[in-house]
């Protein structure tokens, strides 16, 4: 299971994104509001965690490495949008970002 914590500074709202690598199933917690409960959503591109680079939130987006197929070529940025709870996709300047942001 991988999980992130991220954070919507409009909302002032902690959410958690879950799922299992392998599976198109994505869910989200939002935390400190009413009783706790699991929401399914929906993501266009199945994709991968790439586990050797942590995700960063930043301004309310989540940024994390995936990758379609495991192969180096293939690498991408997933950008979570905390808030809205959509998915969008980089996947030039991959080796930029993560040399400026992803790693320590």
């Amino acid at each position: 299971m991988i999980s992130y914590l991220g954070y919507d500074p409009v909302e002032k709202q902690y959410k958690v994104l879950t799922w299992f690598d392998g599976f198109e199933e994505y869910q989200v917690l939002t935390l400190g509001i009413g009783e706790p409960s699991w929401r399914n959503i929906k993501c266009c591109r199945p994709h991968l965690h790439y586990p050797l680079y942590k995700g960063i939130c930043i301004n309310g987006v989540l940024y994390y490495v995936g990758t379609v197929t495991g192969l180096l070529k293939d690498f991408m940025v997933v950008c979570f949008d905390v808030k809205y709870e959509n998915f969008r996709f980089v996947e030039e300047g991959l080796e930029t970002f993560i040399r400026k942001v992803m790693e320590p």
